[in-house]
């Protein structure tokens, strides 16, 4: 019984800090992980910002080189699509701002506004190149 009781204490002693490496570990994963999921939270924050300047400038130069009415009105709707995505997204928190925020939801939404915002940057980019050319 001695025999069994000294195994069992060698083999407590020997397993321990294995499991406590594991779980080292795992706690590191889900810091990178989470790490990833911030910084991917960022960039789509900081890909609408640029976006939406750059929008900006095209709606001026659209008008200014007389784009068709209808394409720059899609474009505005597109916008203001991407818009409403955007406040959506924000409603979970700012990224730049906020460690405790929902990070997933942030990231979907976030991520449909920009794809949105650069189909109409993209509307209005080949719009001012079409009248450009004309």
């Amino acid at each position: 019984m001695k025999k069994v009781a000294a195994f069992f204490a060698v083999l407590m002693v020997m397993l321990v800090p294995l499991s406590g490496a594991v779980a080292a570990e795992d706690v590191q994963e889900q810091k990178n992980s989470m790490n990833s999921v911030i910084w991917q939270a960022k960039l789509w924050y900081y890909l609408y910002i640029g976006s939406e300047s750059k929008l900006q400038e095209l709606h001026e130069k659209s008008v200014s080189a007389g784009v068709d009415d209808a394409v720059i009105q899609k474009a505005m709707e597109l916008y203001e699509n991407a818009s409403a995505e955007y406040e959506t997204a924000m409603s979970y928190g700012n990224p730049l701002q906020s460690k405790t925020m929902a990070w997933l939801p942030f990231i979907v939404h976030m991520r449909q506004a920009v794809i949105t915002l650069r189909d109409a940057v993209s509307l209005l980019e080949n719009a001012l190149t079409e009248a450009q050319s004309a």
